[in-house]
């Protein structure tokens, strides 16, 4: 399809370019509800969202894997706790490499997709409380 792009985890993204160029005069907006206005902001927002889906995915992943690490570790942590050296050194290599690596390439794609799934009406502000929630979370845990 023309106008379209696609990336390697199977999610379509619009072309936006024209959406967000539209002229707006002082008149046009005098003349309009302040509802209409906003639900205009929200539009745009979330237009110029759409195309980075997959980067706030990713970066929502991230966070929350900084985040809740240090619960995965401490977890894993007293599970081999009682192994020699060398065990408990490989589990956290291969925890970290793998494990959180995976962890990423696996939620990253569902989390964009749920993104996607969200009309325009939707998307920014949703996008917006959900890193303010993940803001608050990271200062209950004390990342802040």
């Amino acid at each position: 399809m023309a106008g379209w792009t696609e990336f390697d985890t199977g999610i379509r993204v619009a072309d936006i370019a024209g959406v967000l160029q539209r002229p707006t005069t002082i008149s046009s907006i005098e003349n309009r509800n302040p509802m209409d206005l906003i639900a205009e902001l929200i539009g745009r927002a979330s237009a110029f969202a759409r195309p980075h889906l997959l980067t706030i995915a990713t970066s929502f992943t991230l966070v929350l894997l900084v985040i809740f690490g240090d619960d995965i570790n401490g977890a894993l942590k007293k599970r081999v706790r009682h192994y020699p050296f060398l065990v408990r050194m490989l589990s956290f290599v291969i925890l970290c490499t793998f494990g959180y690596g995976l962890l990423t390439i696996w939620l990253t794609p569902l989390l964009a997709r749920a993104f996607l799934s969200l009309g325009d009406r939707y998307l920014a502000p949703v996008v917006v409380a959900a890193f303010m929630g993940l803001g608050m979370l990271a200062e209950r845990k004390k990342y802040m």
